[in-house]
């Protein structure tokens, strides 16, 4: 099955890599702390709600998606010219290759709900403390 070629993403000082990706556009704090060298670098990660429309479209549609999809549809539709002799396996064609296009989709929008919900709730955090709110959620926030 071919699947979509995930993005790395490195340490700026000490290359290693630190996350993989789908999209381009990756929700975090905007800063990350190298598990290797211990250095402080800015990652280019952004909270959600400050994200533009465009980031939020690339987030959720990632480019590297697009031939997974194309190509899973078009080797289905294949499959189902295949089997036009015999009919009644054309339905089960048709489900079996929508499961395995859509399948891994879902899965990856279900991480997305996911990182998103907790990037929102980073955000607001973040946006209390530096209004001067503390309390118990704001307080192990990074710096």
């Amino acid at each position: 099955m071919i699947f979509p070629r995930r993005l790395r993403f490195r340490c700026s000082y000490c290359r290693t890599v630190f996350a993989r990706s789908l999209s381009v556009v990756r929700l975090g704090p905007g800063n990350r702390r190298c598990r290797k060298c211990g250095r402080e670098f800015a990652d280019g990660s952004i909270e959600w709600p400050a994200a533009t429309g465009d980031q939020k479209k690339e987030y959720l549609f990632p480019e590297v998606f697009w031939p997974y999809l194309v190509i899973g549809l078009a080797a289905e539709a294949t499959l189902g010219l295949g089997e036009l002799p015999n009919c009644h396996d054309v339905f089960l064609v048709a489900v079996c290759g929508d499961a395995i296009i859509v399948v891994p989709a879902i899965a990856y929008w279900i991480r997305c709900v996911r990182e998103i919900k907790m990037s929102d709730d980073r955000y607001q955090r973040r946006i209390l403390a530096d209004a001067g709110y503390t309390d118990h959620a704001t307080r192990s926030l990074p710096k």
